[in-house]
């Protein structure tokens, strides 16, 4: 309901708002609109016999600690109600505006000081969290490092068991076998473990990796210890090519 009344704001001030009035010594004075009949004392016309008379007014009042006042003016003539600011419009409630968000913050019971004091705590505690996070490992990165573990735990278990074996090489890599002066690259194709005979072709070479290889076009084909790399056969030309330099 309209009351015809304007706020400092120029905002109409309706029946049901709330409206806020700052007093001269800083005093915050909080309204509720209403439209009510209220008895008063009056003093009379001087024409009338008795000074003083009892009446009902029925207008627009504000409400504010259980008292139903009428707006005043002061000395200059102006008016309670153009110093007031309409905290609570109900031509937007329920609408999501602003007047709702404001009764939400009414509803805290909150000053304005102490939101401003939560909201700089929360930025000091937002940057700290930041500066935590930075020291810190993301969820991603720990579960990583969970695989990593277990990986590395299940190679410890088999080392421990004897099962775990550590090539000198790869399928596939080049070698060098220097016979009799001549150094031959070959592909490694394969290894196997303690089964390479010895030159008597009786005993068999135990606890030795052995290494299988073959040439380019397949047509030689032959293995050797892993205990002759660095001595017979080199994993690159470079060392192969120095060690027949020294022979030489």
């Amino acid at each position: 309901m309209k009351t015809g009344l304007f706020d400092k704001n120029g905002v109409a001030i309706n029946v049901g708002d709330k409206t806020r009035l700052v007093l001269d010594d800083g005093e915050i004075r909080v309204f509720d609109v209403c439209l009510k009949t209220v008895n008063r004392t009056v003093k009379s016309h001087p024409d009338f016999d008795d000074e003083y008379a009892k009446v009902a007014i029925t207008g627009i009042v504000f409400c504010w600690n259980g008292y139903d006042l009428f707006p005043c003016i002061d000395k200059n003539g102006i008016s309670d109600v153009s110093k007031m600011e309409v905290i609570k419009n109900t031509s937007d409630l329920g609408n999501g505006g602003p007047t709702d968000r404001l009764a939400e913050y009414e509803d805290t019971g909150l000053t304005p000081e102490q939101i401003r004091e939560i909201d700089r705590l929360y930025s000091e505690k937002c940057k700290e969290l930041v500066e935590i996070n930075k020291n810190y490992l993301t969820g991603l990165e720990l579960a990583n490092i969970a695989v990593a573990m277990n990986e590395l735990r299940r190679y410890k278990d088999l080392e421990e068991e004897g099962k775990l074996i550590e090539l000198p090489c790869a399928v596939g890599d080049k070698i060098w076998d220097i016979d009799y002066g001549i150094h031959r690259c070959f592909n490694v194709t394969g290894f196997s473990f303690g089964d390479l005979n010895d030159d008597d072709d009786e005993i068999k070479i135990l606890d030795q990796i052995v290494v299988y290889y073959t040439n380019s076009i397949g047509s030689l084909t032959g293995s050797f210890a892993a205990s002759e790399i660095g001595k017979s056969v080199f994993l690159t030309r470079e060392k192969a090519e120095a060690v027949l330099k020294k022979q030489n």
